[in-house]
């Protein structure tokens, strides 16, 4: 039953096929010969075209017999974000686990109407990350944190001291006038724009990694990255 439910597959329903489409429907056609290798390929090229959740889904049955087991649920992840229910199902039966724990206050096991605190615990079967969440009765959020790639993060909850900078926000604006060229970049080159970084900051106030979330990446914010690292 549960082999059956794998290997069925989406199909499109249109009346022009886009090159998507029929690349999607050369990688049905694959899997019919159990070209599993190619028909991946195939689904590759059409998602790169337009992505779907069909497409996804039916990769990630060609790389669950192709035995890459990551590769399938990340895929199933990517068609259960369009809404697909099968995909869903899949994934969270084949692929993470989601545990609720109640608790007194001694740690012992409760249950759901005699409770001090809950734990919200997701795990996931391809790889090593978890999302944690700690409350209380009251639903207040007492400890809150997630794995990823083996970098644990903690967000902000009762007993966690949100990081600072190691250097306050006055020296850190002072920092960037006296040694970064970023004012001289933005008057030169007539820059008007609104930016967004994103820091992760340990515990001691080291920042441990910059991305630009938000804006052009352009010489002056370089300078301003310069700051950081």
């Amino acid at each position: 039953m549960i082999l059956f439910y794998i290997c069925s597959f989406h199909v499109f329903i249109a009346q022009q096929r886009s090159k998507s489409e029929t690349l999607y429907d050369k990688g049905n056609a694959a899997v019919k010969r159990k070209d599993y290798r190619t028909a991946d390929s195939l689904f590759t090229l059409s998602l790169n075209l337009v992505p779907h959740p069909n497409s996804y889904y039916n990769r990630a049955v060609c790389r669950r017999q192709l035995n890459d087991f990551k590769g399938y649920c990340i895929d199933l992840l990517a068609a259960t974000s369009f809404d697909d229910l099968d995909a869903k199902n899949l994934y969270w039966s084949h692929c993470a686990k989601a545990d609720t724990l109640y608790k007194k206050q001694t740690e012992e096991i409760a249950n759901k109407t005699d409770y001090e605190t809950v734990e919200y615990i997701t795990s996931y079967k391809y790889n090593t990350n978890f999302d944690y969440k700690k409350n209380s009765q009251s639903k207040k959020i007492i400890l809150s944190k997630i794995r990823v790639d083996n970098v644990v993060i903690y967000r902000k909850s009762s007993e966690v001291v949100s990081p600072i900078f190691s250097i306050s926000n006055d020296s850190l604006l002072k920092k960037i006038k006296t040694e970064t060229d970023f004012s001289a970049i933005v008057l030169k080159n007539n820059l008007v724009s609104y930016s967004t970084l994103s820091l992760l900051i340990d515990e001691t106030g080291k920042i441990n990694d910059v991305k630009l979330k938000y804006g052009e990446n352009d010489k002056a914010i370089v300078e301003i990255i310069k700051v950081f690292i």
